[in-house]
């Protein structure tokens, strides 16, 4: 639910849309507003020549003799005015264009680098998602709603001034009645902002999991699942339900509204009627001219046009002011401090969990208790439990993605927490359980980096990920772009994957490798061929498997043993086998299976 919205916090979020303008385009913001204030004055400088013209017409319809060129020059003014409103009209929804995609870019690029920086903490709140996907989906047509407003504002001010000055002259208590008049439709169209800000901000989270649900069922890699269960259908009631149920409240929101809108402009037509009375029984009695007559009803009508769009304008206003909140709301997030001024003490040695302890956000089960252990390079360390043990969680703890509730993580001697995180990630290459398919080339799977990348390191981390074979077989080699469903692109196998996910993670020549699951989708002959690839480098690194597969597991110099968020062994796999204790039967269970599967393929 969004903040409650006061004068004060309006002003603020103003200026700060404004202000988020000015850093799009300085130049095109203020042109804005120059062309607004000039266009603002056309419809009253029009309606004075008007009045000019019908009182020289009436002159000269009284005495034709008194004829002159005078006439000719006010239809050319009557006729260049238009010109010259169409001729600004178009530049100014011109410069509106440009700026707006410039905008967009610019709140693209905002929201997104901070998203980069948020802390894993922030992202596991979902109410993150929603704001993220308001600032991007909605902040850009409303900070340009912002500036249409804004400068429609001073469009409709200047007119209204016009108009008020010339009305003025004949009784300021007009003013008053036409101001009255306008105010039920702004009341009505605040109370419409504020119903749909908040009606968005309740079902965001739905609409989210709705484009998730489309998303499935169009993707190249789910489609066969979603055809041979049929969930198809499943899916797509469900997003018919909850649209069906947002038409239902919309429709009877609209009836509610419309009902407030006709009820609002009776009055405004009352008051016209009043204004206007007026003008025409007081302008009899004193025998006015018909050319300021006819000015003073124009005049009239143009003031109430102008305050009903004024109006409007300010209920737009209001409108993506309450949509600044979002924005502004990422804007505030408390970004994670990846650039401490404290560097890493290289050349790196060791990593040691001292005590740690953590939990998760709203859950009162720790994930890690009370774990110590020393990382040191140079050696291999397997990590192995059941599923939900605690070894994801430590993986992230590992690479400061989240900071111990208790106890300290040192790099060097240095707490984890006080060190630049940039600096830090240089030092590490990892593959998680849940890689990212980039759809991009090979090349740019592998060289993630924004600079060129070094084809020779290209080449070397796919001889290190065994990636050899499917490169050759491939029309453009590493060029070939990767993912089907875009233009020439090719599918290939989760295992060929997860290759590059690995060559992706050796490409930086990282000191520490951080392995999760890695070879869950690879055949046993290109795990070997990795395995040995990592066998051969391992002197100089460090490097940390999560895995199941014991046939990686048995080559690690020290394997940690992890159980409901505690280490309860650690030691040599030679070590392990002989205590007999939760590694040998997680082994043994492991070694059974295998041998039953070989007893089978034998018998086939």
């Amino acid at each position: 639910m969004e903040k409650k919205i006061n004068i004060k916090s309006s002003v603020k979020l103003f200026f700060y849309g404004n202000e988020l303008m000015l850093k799009t385009s300085k130049s095109k913001y203020l042109l804005l507003f120059g062309l607004s204030i000039f266009g603002g004055i056309i419809s009253p400088v029009n309606a004075l020549i008007w009045e000019n013209f019908l009182n020289w017409l009436v002159e000269v319809l009284g005495n034709v003799e008194s004829i002159g060129s005078m006439g000719w020059d006010y239809l050319i003014m009557l006729s260049a005015l238009p010109l010259l409103g169409y001729i600004f009209d178009i530049f100014l929804q011109y410069t509106k264009q440009v700026f707006s995609d410039q905008m967009n870019l610019f709140i693209t690029e905002r929201v997104l680098n901070k998203s980069f920086k948020l802390s894993m903490e922030r992202y596991d709140e979902s109410s993150t998602y929603n704001d993220i996907k308001i600032a991007i989906t909605h902040t850009t047509q409303n900070c340009m709603g912002l500036l249409d407003a804004s400068t429609e504002l001073i469009f409709y001010i200047v007119q209204i001034v016009s108009f008020v000055l010339i009305l003025a002259s004949f009784n300021w208590k007009i003013i008053i009645i036409a101001v009255f008049g306008a105010a039920p439709s702004l009341y009505v169209a605040l109370k419409a902002n504020k119903y749909w800000f908040i009606t968005l901000n309740n079902r965001i989270g739905k609409l989210r999991h709705i484009d998730y649900l489309k998303s499935l069922l169009v993707r190249n890699e789910y489609i066969k699942e979603t055809k041979l269960y049929n969930m198809g259908n499943k899916v797509l009631e469900y997003i018919k339900f909850c649209f069906n149920k947002f038409i239902w409240e919309d429709s009877t929101a609209r009836k509610i509204i419309l009902r407030r809108k006709t009820l609002a402009h009776f009055f405004e037509e009352v008051f016209n009627l009043v204004i206007k009375a007026w003008i025409l029984m007081d302008s009899l009695e004193r025998k006015r001219a018909v050319g300021l007559i006819v000015l003073l009803f124009n005049s009239n009508e143009s003031l109430k046009n102008s305050l009903i769009v004024f109006l409007s304008q300010l209920a737009k206003l209001h409108e993506n002011i309450l949509y600044l909140q979002v924005l502004k709301r990422v804007d505030d997030m408390e970004v994670e401090n990846i650039l401490s001024n404290e560097k890493i003490n290289l050349p790196f040695q060791k990593i040691e969990f001292r005590n740690v302890s953590f939990s998760y956000l709203g859950q009162n089960k720790q994930a890690l208790k009370n774990i110590s252990f020393v990382f040191e390079k140079g050696k291999t360390y397997s990590i192995v439990g059941f599923n939900g043990a605690g070894k994801t969680t430590l993986l992230k703890l590992l690479l400061g993605l989240y900071e111990p509730d208790e106890g300290e993580i040192l790099i060097n001697g240095i707490n984890l927490k006080r060190i630049n995180k940039s600096d830090y990630y240089l030092q590490i290459g990892a593959i998680f359980q849940d890689f990212i398919k980039y759809p991009f080339t090979i090349e740019e799977n592998i060289s993630t980096e924004l600079k060129e990348s070094d084809i020779d390191c290209v080449l070397e981390a796919i001889r290190f990920a065994c990636l050899e074979d499917l490169v050759k077989k491939l029309p453009e080699g590493i060029k070939t772009v990767l993912m089907r469903e875009w233009n020439n692109g090719i599918d290939i196998s989760q295992g060929q994957w997860q290759k590059i996910a690995m060559a992706r993670c050796y490409y930086r020549k990282p000191t520490i490798m951080i392995l999760d699951e890695p070879f869950s989708s690879i055949d046993i002959e290109a795990e070997n061929c990795i395995v040995k690839n990592i066998k051969q480098m391992s002197k100089e690194k460090l490097n940390i498997f999560i895995t199941h597969h014991f046939s990686s597991i048995s080559m690690a110099d020290v394997v940690i043993v992890i159980d409901n968020g505690r280490v309860i062994e650690q030691g040599s796999h030679n070590e392990l086998i002989e205590k007999r204790g939760r590694y040998f039967q997680l082994y043994s269970e492991q070694l059974e299976n295998l041998n039953k599967m070989n007893e089978y393929k034998e018998r086939g």
